[in-house]
């Protein structure tokens, strides 16, 4: 019991420290642990005149609800940047007698029956196109900066960020700039490379997976988009492709897109295994539709590649444009997505860093939440910037029906340069921009968001 007390005033004693240096950004880090804004306006009340104890109150609160839960906090802590005390909320449960969080045990709640014991694990998964296209070719150009090799060390640090279980990596291409992020990433991943073709021009995809996690690789698959007996698959063959038939308006890709997969299983409980994919298809037509439903159809292999029922997990860029979410070319997504059992997993969350005096903010009105906004670099960017950021949700995660993510998808730019531009520096020509659009306009090391989302795998 005395052991016990001493735990309870080592605990109480960090969670005031911590709890001493949120400021601003209680409000936020309450959000993401699960308070109300009206339960975070009663901790303030209840001690009107002391704004240092509202973090302690706050912190206190929360571990009496989420015991034995400081990588939670650390998570939330991240989320909300602020990593130095994320870092310190780590170092702590390293070194304190905190029992570390086990697996969750499932089935002695509300509506289980008695006896049903399944345990379910955690995975956290990341995805970002890190964007190696003509358009960022010609903004490396145009400034320096922007050469690949500077702009994904930015991305490395927002994606280490995070403690990320996978990676999943888009739109790599040239040998060098692959060979970087294999040097950046082998330290703390096994990395799988996957290509399109073999051509230096080709796209690549990796998979990450961190060595020091929870999981570890049983086996990878490389596959190919393609057409099988008339319906859009997936195909072993390095040669296979979406072939054009100019009587039903399909262009085909003569490049060939592929889908890399990752079967994982988690080092403490071997029944918990998930299949991870990671996609990048065509931007335009009846080609990308094949695509993403081949894509999609992988969830139907998870037999053939786990060797029994397994869940999916499908991260990268889908390139669905605003258009296509509009017209009847997404429903046909849906559907085919609702008959293999597997969905899309909503976007949440857009956070806006808080730089230069700005408040960090993260905005929840999914009408405003986009995954891309263009480089100036690019032809169509005016004709962009002046539509809402939330009509460009080209990257997706897709995840089996079964798994259970109840809080979506965090989308977050990451910043090659401190600051985002300023709304008062419009000038008349801009004043029809975006507001997101035009904070970010030449500001992030890739056009792409980085995403993640945490799911719980049983």
């Amino acid at each position: 019991m005395a052991e016990a007390k001493d735990v309870q005033e080592q605990q109480d004693k960090f969670l005031l420290k911590i709890g001493h240096q949120l400021g601003k950004d209680l409000n936020l880090l309450g959000i993401h642990l699960g308070f109300t804004n009206a339960e975070i306006d009663n901790i303030k009340q209840s001690n009107p005149h002391d704004a240092k104890q509202w973090g302690y109150d706050l912190l206190q609160q929360w571990t009496r609800r989420q015991p034995n839960q400081m990588q939670l906090l650390a998570e939330a802590l991240r989320d909300v940047d602020r990593i130095d005390l994320a870092e310190e909320v780590e170092k702590y449960e390293a070194s304190h007698t905190t029992p570390k969080a086990s697996p969750v045990k499932i089935g002695q709640g509300k509506g289980r029956k008695s006896g049903e014991n399944d345990m379910t694990c955690q995975i956290r998964v990341v995805t970002m196109d890190v964007s190696c296209d003509i358009h960022a070719q010609k903004m490396s150009e145009k400034h320096e900066d922007y050469d690949f090799q500077k702009r994904f060390k930015k991305q490395f640090q927002a994606i280490e960020s995070l403690k990320p279980d996978v990676v999943n990596l888009q739109e790599i291409r040239y040998k060098k700039n692959l060979d970087l992020i294999k040097s950046l990433k082998e330290d703390n991943y096994v990395v799988h490379h996957f290509k399109n073709n073999d051509s230096d021009m080709s796209f690549n995809n990796c998979i990450c997976v961190r060595k020091k996690g929870n999981w570890k690789e049983i086996t990878s698959k490389h596959y190919w988009t393609t057409i099988i007996d008339g319906k859009p698959a997936l195909s072993e063959d390095k040669n296979a492709r979406v072939p054009a038939i100019e009587e039903q308006d399909i262009k085909g890709d003569p490049h060939g897109r592929c889908v890399g997969v990752v079967l994982l299983q988690h080092k403490e409980l071997p029944d918990c295994k998930i299949i991870i994919a990671t996609t990048h298809v065509v931007p335009f037509g009846k080609t990308k539709a094949i695509q993403q439903k081949a894509s999609l159809s992988l969830a139907d292999m998870a037999c053939d590649i786990a060797g029994e029922d397994c869940n999916v997990i499908i991260a990268g860029d889908f390139n669905i444009f605003n258009d296509d979410r509009e017209s009847g070319t997404f429903r046909e997504i849906e559907e085919f997505s609702e008959e293999h059992k597997i969905r899309e997993i909503p976007l949440k969350r857009l956070h806006i860093p808080g730089q230069d005096g700005r408040p960090y903010e993260i905005v929840t009105d999914i009408n405003q939440i986009g995954t891309f906004t263009p480089w100036t670099s690019d032809p169509y960017s005016t004709e962009v910037f002046q539509q809402p950021l939330g009509f460009s949700k080209l990257d997706a995660i897709f995840a089996s029906n079964s798994l259970e993510c109840k809080d979506g998808v965090d989308v977050r730019p990451v910043l090659m340069y401190k600051g985002l531009n300023n709304l008062a520096d419009m000038s008349d020509d801009e004043k029809d921009y975006d507001k997101y659009r035009y904070m970010f306009k030449d500001r992030l090391a890739s056009d792409h968001f980085l995403l993640s989302a945490t799911f719980l795998v049983k």
